[in-house]
């Protein structure tokens, strides 16, 4: 009799690209959308994948995955249009459902803050405005730490630091 899952001696081992991927329940809007659909309809994984072309690992990790949407790579025009198709949905429906569960920054990233996006504009156009053909090392370096400090204060303004 086969060991069941639990009765092995160590755990499963890490994969070859060195870290585990990270599944959780269908959270985003896309994920509940075909999911609710999938079930609606009785279909399997494994019957819905068979409609859409692709592997049932495939469309398991496209309605697991922790980031709400499948990879561009894995999800193609072809692929919205048969699940519209096999799961009666109207396709604005699940473009409306995917753009929603887009995420703008993995949990892992922190938005860009503006007072820094502000320091670099403020690089870009302090070396913009200057008249000279080459500036030295020294001089960037100056500025760019001038306007880090600036940014990191949060009293940043553009025409303080040139």
């Amino acid at each position: 009799m086969p060991k069941l899952l639990i009765h092995r001696k160590k755990p499963n081992p890490v994969p070859p690209c060195g870290k585990r991927i990270v599944y959780q329940v269908p959270h985003s809007p896309f994920q509940k959308l075909i999911e609710a659909a999938r079930l609606a309809h009785q279909m399997s994984y494994r019957e819905l994948a068979e409609e859409l072309g692709v592997e049932h690992s495939t469309l398991w990790q496209w309605l697991h995955t922790q980031n709400g949407v499948p990879h561009a790579r894995s999800f193609k025009d072809q692929h919205l249009a048969s699940l519209s198709r096999a799961l009666k949905i109207p396709v604005p429906q699940i473009k409306e459902a995917f753009d929603a569960s887009r995420h703008r920054f993995t949990a892992q990233e922190d938005p860009a803050p503006t007072s820094s996006t502000d320091a670099l504009e403020g690089f870009i156009e302090a070396l913009g405005n200057d008249k000279r053909e080459r500036i030295s090392k020294q001089y960037a370096l100056n500025l760019a730490k001038t306007f880090l400090a600036s940014a990191k204060s949060g009293n940043f303004s553009r025409t303080s630091s040139t």
